[in-house]
């Protein structure tokens, strides 16, 4: 299996960019012909700006769509690192794996949270783990 790792440069609170330049490393990645794709973490919203709660995904809404459908224009695989995410008014730092046909298939809400970031003071623990197959690899 051919992984793909995409490093960017976010820009904090600037969601609209950060989307635009995650598409933009996903295109150029897939140019390799990776199995899959892999965003960092909380890439959505540049980690953690003042008014992060104002700017979520809301229920990964929006990854859902821009995400699913780029994975089924590619053919590829995409983990999508993982996104500031509004669930209910409760901030989860939210992992989301979308297949081939862009079927969402794995959520996984962190559930180890980094307490010397206090990052339980932005973010709810997560509550189960989560397996996925990706190409018939588990």
């Amino acid at each position: 299996m051919k992984i793909s790792l995409a490093q960017m440069d976010t820009k904090l609170g600037d969601v609209e960019y950060n989307y635009k330049h995650a598409e933009e490393l996903i295109r150029n990645a897939a140019k390799e012909k990776p199995d899959v794709v892999c965003l960092p973490e909380v890439w959505n919203i540049g980690y953690i700006p003042k008014n992060y709660k104002g700017i979520c995904d809301k229920d990964g809404k929006d990854i859902r769509r821009i995400f699913g459908s780029l994975a089924k224009e590619l053919n590829i695989n995409i983990i999508a690192g993982s996104i500031a995410n509004n669930k209910n008014n409760k901030f989860y730092n939210t992992s989301l794996t979308f297949d081939r046909k862009g079927n969402c298939i794995a959520e996984y809400d962190k559930s180890h949270l980094f307490t010397f970031a206090k990052e339980e003071e932005y973010f709810e623990w997560g509550e189960k783990t989560v397996t996925f197959e990706l190409d018939g690899v588990l």
